[in-house]
């Protein structure tokens, strides 16, 4: 029992003397393997080198080269430098037009500018020499003539002499302004200044048409026509019809309207631009303020014109229609109380209806009356609904006041009826809009 158990002592230790064998070996070849490791590593190291080597010399060959031949060199140097100087010279070329334009663009629009202030300056010398010519060899002549009463002259001529004497002292700003022209403000500032003076055109442009009328009228007169034709040819050159001169003021305002306008258009600075606008906005308020009182003028003188053709308007009419304009005039037919339809004409005016018969030829032609009066309805008072029968031409006219009022009425066409109703709403809107400003 004792010898084996001895041999499996001796066994194990035959195995563990082979276990730390095989661990030796094993660090030996771990070790092995390293060494190979580091071998590559050098020889990689070497390689490197070599090829660092031969690129040093690929260098030296190369500036060996460029010592030897350096003609090779200089050519391709010259080629790239061309090729630069080129590349340059165009984008002077290019920088030199874009300048060009922009330096040729600034003249212009100060060639332009200078033009238009020049246009400004020699129609307002124009214009200021035509109202003296009107007031020297038209007005004044006649004062002490015997073919026009005074009245007829204050008429015609009306404030002509005021607006004279104000752009003849105005003509010297413009001239100063113009000939010593650097800024637009300066401009703007004068056109400023005679935006508050222009004022005294309303009364001018108002009668205007009274006066266009009377002078026409007054033409028919021979003694005062052949006054005229001495007065036109007393001069060398011969001088403008009277009419020419008298419209001046009507056009002069339009005319600065438009020349504003240009100044804003080749203005270089936003400051001039600015004031220039709202010169521009005031003058075109103004200029629309004188076109109303135009529009109101004729629309006077149209009534005035149509009250000399009605008989039988009541003797207080003026006194309860104040200021009345004409709009519109509508022939249409009536339904009588007798079912019968008949012709009849409404004149629309700026605050009432006035409903007319024709009277006959023979009446007309003895008394110049060519309408007979039947009745007005105001247009505050007026109701207006459709027929209750099946024509869509009809319409029925009512009156919110005592004593009532109804009335069928049928147009012509369906057009009629249209402009009917458009022209008697825009009067209301716009009567009512002016009670509104005048409180």
């Amino acid at each position: 029992n004792q010898q084996p158990t001895n041999s499996n002592q001796q066994l194990t230790n035959s195995n563990q003397q082979l276990t730390n064998s095989n661990q030796q070996l094993t660090n030996s070849n771990q070790k092995l393997t390293n060494s190979n490791q580091l071998t590559n590593s050098n020889q990689q190291l070497t390689n490197s080198n070599q090829q660092l080597t031969n690129s040093n010399q690929q260098l030296t060959n190369s500036n060996q080269q460029s010592i030897e031949n350096p003609l090779r060199n200089t050519v391709i140097i010259e080629v790239n430098s061309a090729l630069i100087l080129q590349v340059v010279n165009i984008q002077k070329r290019w920088r030199a037009c874009v300048e060009r334009k922009k330096f040729l663009m600034q003249i212009r629009r100060k060639q332009t500018l200078q033009n238009l202030l020049n246009e400004l300056l020699a129609t307002e010398i124009s214009y200021v020499s035509g109202l003296k010519n009107c007031i020297e060899y038209y007005l004044k002549p006649l004062e002490v003539d015997t073919t026009m009463s005074q009245e007829d002259i204050k008429i015609i001529f009306s404030d002509i002499q005021m607006i004279s004497s104000f752009h003849f002292s105005f003509l010297p700003k413009f001239e100063q302004a113009v000939k010593n022209f650097k800024q637009l403000s300066v401009i703007a500032d004068i056109f400023d200044e005679l935006v508050y003076f222009l004022k005294s055109y309303t009364q001018y442009i108002r009668q205007f048409q009274t006066s266009s009328d009377k002078l026409v009228l007054l033409m028919k007169n021979v003694a005062f026509a052949n006054k005229m034709i001495s007065i036109k040819q007393s001069t060398n050159p011969p001088l403008l019809d009277l009419n020419a001169y008298l419209i001046m003021p009507v056009q002069r305002i339009p005319r600065y309207v438009l020349l504003i306008k240009e100044l804003i258009k080749n203005a270089s600075d936003d400051t001039d631009k600015v004031g220039l606008s709202k010169c521009l906005e005031k003058m075109q308020k103004f200029a629309d303020f004188l076109n109303e009182q135009k529009r109101t003028a004729e629309r006077v003188n149209d009534y005035l014109i149509l009250t000399s053709q009605i008989v039988g308007l009541p003797k207080n009419f003026e006194e309860i229609i104040i200021t009345p304009e004409l709009h519109g005039k509508f022939t249409v037919t009536k339904n009588t109380k007798l079912q019968k339809w008949r012709s009849m004409t409404i004149f629309v005016l700026n605050v009432c209806l006035i409903f007319t018969n024709f009277r006959s030829k023979l009446l007309a032609s003895t008394t110049g009356f060519q309408y007979q009066y039947q009745k007005y309805i105001l247009l505050s008072d007026l109701i207006q609904r459709p027929s209750t029968t099946a024509n869509d031409l009809e319409m029925v006219l009512l009156s919110k006041s005592k004593p009532s009022f109804r009335l069928v009425i049928r147009f012509k066409d369906q057009k009629q009826i249209t402009d009917f109703t458009e022209f008697v709403t825009a009067t209301t809107i716009r009567k009512n809009s002016i009670a509104i400003a005048r409180k």
